[in-house]
Parts: structure tokens; C-alpha cells; sequence
């Protein structure tokens, strides 16, 4: 699969923007400032300068721990676009074989700025989608933009969406099997940590058969009619929480499409 989108040259407003981290720092801390990658790289690059990494860390440790709006995976303009651009593409063919509105649900939306974001931009493009965000409110995650208090499985019941979205899904819990048993969905996107327990089941979610007595089995993703995507060019533009100054790429998408 081709990934085509196009990214922001824009790096700085000002040079002194460029040259200190302070106006970053105070723009990253604002939810409603969508950041560019490069402007996030510019202060976390400075979290290396010294041999003492975890000492010159501590802030971004606490920016990305902040109990009511903690971080997870640090969204930046250009893996929205790329990612907008992907749900174009995907709404488009979908839309060919349902009759309905498409409908995108993200669950465990947190402040609910990824489903803000995305709809922005989609609505920008003139995609006609139902875009919707919930999250059971159980981890204190003050909302930012509307967030719909509901747990994963309510929301699915409620709005059979045609795609799901999930953005850190918690670790060692599998949502995934719902989301496969639901009629009404034809793809889901992980977000996040592939392929081990810090997101997800490594076996349940991700199909991973490195435990004692799943060599060779069906990862129950294909086993449920599924298939996986990695979507390798827009992770490039991610950045996550548990990534290291110098060191990218903890967080990737992966697409989940039932087969025809």
C-alpha cells in the first residue's frame, strides 16, 4: 500500500523560537497548540545534552506525567496530515461498501485532542464523517475537547462504528477481540507500542507467539478475519513518551482490515 501526504516546511516562527526552548516548552503545555515534529525534537534534543540523561530528562518525565493531562504519544502537525490523509484513503473505499455515514470511534480518548485534531482536518478536506471520542473517565484525564464518558464496549454497542481507534491501549488488556466482534467494523488502528505488553496482549492483540504453547498457532487476529497493516511510513513522524532524546520510533500504527 502507497502512502502519499504531504507535510508542513514551516519549522519556527521567530528565529529566537529556534534558538530557545522556553516558548516551546509554554506552547507544548497548551492542548490546543498542535505542534510540528521538529518544534517537539528541538526540546527534546536538549534533554541530551549532558552525560546525565535522566537528571536533564526530569522534566519531560514530569511534562508527560502530569496526572490530569498526562502525554502518551506527543501529537505534532505532521503525523495528523499523514494520518488524515490515510483515513481519507481508507473512508473513501470503505465508503463504496457502506451504505451509512462512516463512523470513526476512538476509545480511551483521554482529553480527546487526537479525535479533535483528526476532525479538523478531515472537515478541512470536506471528508464527510461521524467522528466521535470516549473514554471511561477512570484514569482522572481531564477532557480538553468532547469526550463522551463511556467504556469501550458501551461505545461500540452505541455507535457501531465502521472504524476504531486506539491510542495506548492500556497495558497487558486486550480490546481488540471486541472490536472484531463487532459487525459494523471493518478496520481498527492501534496507536502506540507494537507488539508487546506495554500496549495491549502480545498474543491477544497482537498475535505475538514467543510464550510457551502459541508457536505456530493462528494469531486470533486472523483467526477472526483480520488482517495487519503497519503503517511504517506514517509512524516515522511519531513521538511517544518512552522515547530517549536521539532515539525515535517506540510508537507506530498498525492498521487491523477485515478481509473481503
Amino acid at each position: 500500500m502507497s502512502e502519499k501526504f504531504s507535510l508542513p516546511e514551516k519549522l519556527f516562527s521567530t528565529q529566537e523560537e529556534k534558538s530557545s526552548p522556553k516558548g516551546l516548552w509554554e506552547k507544548l503545555g497548551n492542548a490546543y497548540y498542535l505542534p510540528l515534529h521538529r518544534e517537539i525534537l528541538t526540546v527534546f534534543a536538549r534533554c541530551g545534552d549532558c552525560d546525565d540523561y535522566y537528571k536533564l530528562c526530569g522534566e519531560w518525565h514530569r511534562f508527560c506525567r502530569d496526572e490530569k493531562h498526562p502525554v502518551f504519544e506527543f501529537l505534532n502537525q505532521e503525523y495528523i496530515e499523514a494520518l488524515t490523509n490515510y483515513l481519507e484513503q481508507r473512508t473513501k473505499e470503505l465508503q463504496k461498501t457502506v451504505s451509512e455515514l462512516i463512523t470513526i470511534l476512538e476509545v480511551g480518548a483521554g482529553d480527546g485532542r487526537l479525535t479533535h485534531f483528526l476532525g479538523q482536518k478531515l472537515e478541512e478536506k470536506g471528508i464527510s464523517v461521524k467522528m466521535i471520542a470516549t473514554d471511561t473517565g477512570e484514569e482522572g484525564v481531564e477532557s480538553v475537547f468532547p469526550v463522551e464518558t463511556l467504556s469501550y464496549k458501551e461505545a461500540l454497542r452505541k455507535y457501531n462504528p465502521t472504524i476504531v481507534i486506539a491510542c495506548w491501549m492500556p497495558m497487558k488488556q486486550d480490546w481488540t477481540a471486541e472490536f472484531r466482534a463487532t459487525q459494523s467494523v471493518q478496520e481498527y488502528l492501534l496507536i502506540g507500542e507494537k507488539d508487546m505488553g506495554c500496549c495491549g496482549d502480545e498474543w491477544l492483540t497482537w498475535g505475538r507467539d514467543w510464550l510457551p504453547g502459541l508457536e505456530g498457532k493462528t494469531p486470533p487476529y486472523e483467526a477472526d478475519g483480520f488482517e495487519r497493516y503497519d503503517l511504517s511510513e506514517i509512524s516515522k513522524l511519531q513521538i511517544a513518551r518512552s522515547d530517549r532524546p536521539g532515539e525515535y520510533g517506540q510508537s507506530h500504527t498498525v492498521s487491523f482490515r477485515r478481509r473481503k
